[in-house]
């Protein structure tokens, strides 16, 4: 036995501070409920689980994101079935305005709902919002650029891809205008009372009404037919201009003068129908030689074989007064004329006998103050060369007004709009006609897929849903020009109806779609991070039972290793009572 070392006691006493250290760090596990409390633990294990627990942070929050996207479209998706509510409304409204037994106080009050929900239209498309960012104003749309002012693409499907696109125009749509001409000053007063009817809407003249009040009257009346009015008097000549905002053949301008009396007192210089007569030029004393009956606007007026010239004549003149015709000679012949004006006067004459049909010699000429706006004229350019255009070969362009439509078999649907301008004109100036005699003038697009919504759903680069939610405003819709004072306007307007909510419907199954595929994206990020937290606990977390196994195990040894220092301890003082 060594006195001077004691071997006994040093093993004794390294064993119980091992087995303190090893207590300590059974404790530490089971307090913390983690066995990697530091690298020591596990390196590996740590490095492991820390790339874990930075997925499972990125996979919840890309969870929140995902679930904010959903938010925002069901935002989207419920202005949008205001909107085609409101749609569906004005669509029951114009099928009841297109009907003739509606009054003029039924027609307005008709008009006046219809306009009431556009405006409320128009102001959800500008309001409505999410986290401070508007949805249906076209801030989230695709991003279009072209190189020509004027030019605009007003729509673009889901097939659309970003890239360069082209087409010719070869001639601009035009918008349909009319000039009233008033032979009379602007200080002349009227003296007659009666009505202009302009695209349907009755503007009221009173007797004691001037030239400048009647064009006042006229002026005050174009918003409610989609019109712009402007003072077109040059050279002493007193004239009023209205023109309209469509472009192409919808674009229609009509006024009809309710009577002759008005007409002359205004100077308008409007032409009614007029119908002729001139039985071939027979003398009056000639018989018509074949029985009948000769119709004018629908009344029968029988005619005998025997009868001359003169008595055909006779009988139309007696039967006129009665159908609102004036009817009076000229030639050898007979003139009819209306005494009313426009679209809804009219002279109808026929008979029911093809000899008599002959002999009557009838002409019919139409005289109204009507015109129409002309299309534009365009074709697609560049066709499927690279760099220059990427529509398809089977691409067909179709004009309407002053939109050029192009489609095809693949559900690519592009919208462009042009509309001519001093700048675009100044570009057609500057055309060569020798290399370019139609002086076609290629517009060139670009779509870009900056603007639209950019959901980041997944932890890692790149891990994104595009969000694409097109512009609702009236014009996007197509129902900003609409006119439904009238029964035709509200015929016109079912089919603009029809589109605005074949549109809105579109749109609501798109985002239906994107809330369905951010829904799924929600379960499967829940999903990978319940995997992820699996696999981190079978690393990182402690084992309770095993654990308290070897913390009862370790506290026994230390208590045995004490006991032992004890024992150690003691020796040398045995020692000593054996030398003593």
């Amino acid at each position: 036995m060594r006195i001077n070392t004691n071997i006994s006691a040093i093993i004794a006493n390294s064993h119980l501070q091992r087995n303190d250290d090893l207590v300590s760090r059974s404790l530490e596990r089971l307090s913390s409920g983690y066995k990697l409390n530091r690298s020591s633990d596990d390196s590996a294990g740590m490095a492991i689980s820390s790339k874990m627990r930075t997925q499972i942070k990125g996979l919840n929050q890309a969870n929140q994101n995902a679930s904010d996207g959903v938010s925002l479209v069901q935002t989207a998706e419920g202005a949008l079935n205001e909107v085609e509510a409101m749609l569906q409304r004005m669509r029951q409204l114009a099928v009841q305005g297109a009907n003739g037994t509606n009054s003029y106080s039924e027609r307005k009050a008709i008009t006046e709902e219809i306009d009431a929900l556009r405006e409320e239209i128009e102001r959800i498309a500008k309001t409505t919002e999410f986290n401070k960012q508007t949805l249906l104003d076209g801030t989230q749309e695709r991003r279009r650029y072209t190189d020509v002012t004027g030019v605009k693409v007003t729509s673009l499907s889901e097939n659309v891809k970003a890239g360069f696109y082209a087409i010719s125009v070869s001639a601009f749509a035009t918008p349909a205008t009319a000039t009233l001409t008033f032979s009379k000053a602007d200080t002349d007063v009227v003296g007659v009372k009666g009505r202009l009817e302009i695209n349907g809407y009755d503007v009221l003249v009173e007797a004691s009404d001037t030239i400048a009040d009647v064009k006042g009257k006229i002026m005050g009346a174009m918003d409610k037919v989609n019109l712009v009015a402007s003072d077109a008097s040059t050279g002493g000549q007193n004239a009023l201009s209205m023109t309209t905002y469509e472009y192409g053949r919808d674009a229609v301008i009509t006024c009809v003068c309710s009577s002759y009396e008005l007409n002359d007192a205004l100077g308008l210089g409007f032409l009614p129908r007029e119908a002729e007569l001139n039985f071939n030029y027979k003398d009056d004393k000639d018989q018509i030689g074949t029985a009948g009956n000769i119709m004018v606007n629908g009344q029968p007026i029988p005619v005998a074989a025997t009868d001359t010239i003169k008595d055909v004549k006779d009988k139309i003149k007696a039967a006129a007064p009665g159908l609102n015709i004036d009817a009076s000679d000229y030639a050898s012949g007979l003139k009819l004329t209306t005494k009313e004006f426009g679209a809804t006067a009219k002279v109808q004459i026929s008979a029911d006998v093809p000899a008599l049909q002959s002999a009557l010699g009838i002409k019919t000429q139409v005289n109204e103050l009507k015109v129409v706006g002309k299309d534009m004229e365009a074709q697609i350019a560049g066709k499927n060369l690279p760099g220059i255009s990427e529509f398809t070969n089977t691409s067909v362009l179709t004009c309407r007004g002053n939109k050029a439509l192009i489609r095809d078999n693949h559900g690519f649907e592009m919208e462009i709009t042009v509309e001519k301008d001093q700048m675009i004109q100044e570009d057609i100036d500057k055309i060569d006609p020798t290399a370019n005699p139609k002086k076609e003038l290629k517009i060139t697009t670009e779509v870009k897929d900056l603007g639209m919504m950019t959901l980041h759903v997944g932890a890692n680069e790149g891990q994104i849903i595009d969000v694409n939610i097109p512009e609702v405003s009236l014009k996007s819709l197509g129902i900003d020009l609409m006119n439904t004072s009238t029964e035709d306007g509200c015929g016109k307007a079912l089919t603009a109806l029809d589109g605005a909510i074949e549109k809105v419907s579109s749109i609501r199954a798109s985002l239906g779609a994107y809330q369905n595929r951010l829904e799924s994206t929600i379960n499967n990020l829940s999903s990978s991070e319940e995997n992820l937290t699996a696999a981190i606990s079978r690393i990182e977390d402690t084992d309770m039972a095993e654990e308290m196994t070897e913390f009862t195990k370790l506290q026994v040894l230390t208590q045995a290793s004490t006991a032992m220092v004890a024992q150690a301890n003691e020796r040398p003082q045995t020692v000593l009572q054996l030398l003593s």
